[in-house]
């Protein structure tokens, strides 16, 4: 399993809902870049240089998202995917693993694209619009990819959870299908149903062990003979994938760990 998260955010709140709430009319956070910006499927993705807001924002946020489904853990993904290395992106995880909700994507973008005098203001009418009357808890997973601005964007997403008075927790390079994992097995049953697996999974050995057990199930017993194994590539994309195959790769018992190309 994996080291304690390198760093949790706890905060005192101030103010009827957010803890944003006594500085309306002043600016909070980097300022907007002037560009106006949409959650989608892939949720916000522009070059770096233009999130430095959208982060600190979206950290607010997943406290509220948080907050409306009675403090489980939702999740950030710092990550552009397959884009060109100048941009960067970042996703919300819901409590149950999966992608956020779609009724809350108007709410990310409504937030992303408020004026810096107005944050406040629309951190306050996402909160009323979903019922958050309480400016306390909210529990936010944090990871990102190897991007070299990743690390700066992640911790403006810390920031902007501790601001609105959430926890935050760092679990370092990940990638997407991880961070969905630890959340939808950090939440249990709670978020996620009858199907989810044991609680030790929410963590990177957790992912670990259930795509390594699964994988090894779907394979014939007699793999090792009679020219049945292909070579597997996997295309890292130059990215988080190169170093988490490694150690997955070492958990499958001869003979099947991946011939794998990091690309």
């Amino acid at each position: 399993s994996r080291p304690t998260p390198n760093r949790t955010l706890h905060t005192t709140t101030i103010g009827a809902r957010t803890l944003l709430c006594s500085a309306a009319g002043r600016m909070i956070g980097p300022p907007h870049p002037g560009v106006p910006l949409a959650y989608g499927t892939a949720g916000f993705r522009a070059r770096a240089d233009l999130l430095d807001s959208t982060f600190f924002r979206m950290g607010a946020l997943a406290v509220l998202r948080s907050r409306s489904r009675g403090g489980l853990a939702v999740g950030l993904m710092v990550t552009a995917s397959h884009n060109a290395e100048p941009d960067n992106g970042i996703k919300l995880v819901d409590p149950d693993g999966g992608m956020l909700d779609v009724s809350w994507e108007p709410h990310a973008s409504a937030v992303a694209n408020a004026a810096d005098a107005d944050l406040a203001a629309a951190l306050d009418a996402v909160a009323d619009a979903v019922g958050v009357v309480s400016a306390g808890g909210g529990r936010v997973l944090v990871a990102r990819d190897t991007r070299p601005h990743s690390e700066r964007l992640s911790a403006l997403a810390l920031d902007g959870v501790s601001h609105l008075g959430g926890a935050g927790e760092d679990f370092g390079l990940l990638t997407t299908p991880q961070l969905h994992h630890i959340v939808r097995h950090a939440n249990g049953g709670a978020a996620g149903g009858a199907h989810v697996g044991p609680a030790a999974w929410a963590s990177e050995g957790g992912y670990a062990e259930m795509l390594c057990t699964a994988f090894a199930a779907l394979l014939p017993p007699d793999l090792g003979g009679g020219g049945l194994r292909a070579p597997l590539t996997v295309d890292c994309a130059c990215g988080v994938g190169g170093p988490q195959l490694a150690p997955i790769a070492q958990r499958l018992p001869p003979p099947l760990p991946p011939r794998a190309t990091l690309s």
